[in-house]
């Protein structure tokens, strides 16, 4: 999954733990998912999937996770500038970094 790298460095330093996007409705619990950067990466472990109808319902609730340091507004031009007006279920993937070794 990829990430741009100002949100890929938030999960590398564990301050962003939720990842939002639109219509992933095939992430289980316990699943290892890998986002990537450039030619950089790192796995995650799922630690939960919630479902919402709009991103500013998800981020009324997973702001400070999702997007650290943005403002309601912000976070949602973040998302409007990635999917535009497109309908479709919102998913908030809770994760947990696994370290490297």
């Amino acid at each position: 999954m990829k990430l741009k790298s100002e949100f890929f460095k938030l999960v590398k330093e564990g301050k962003k733990i939720v990842e939002g996007r639109l219509g992933n409705r095939g992430l289980n619990v316990g699943e290892i998912l890998r986002f990537e950067c450039d030619d950089d990466h790192v796995d995650v472990m799922i630690d939960d999937v919630i479902f919402y109808d709009t991103f500013e319902k998800m981020l009324d609730i997973h702001l400070i996770h999702t997007l650290p340091g943005y403002t309601l507004d912000e976070g949602l031009d973040v998302y409007k500038k990635i999917y535009g007006d497109k309908k479709d279920v919102v998913v908030a993937i809770r994760f947990h970094v696994i370290p490297q070794h």
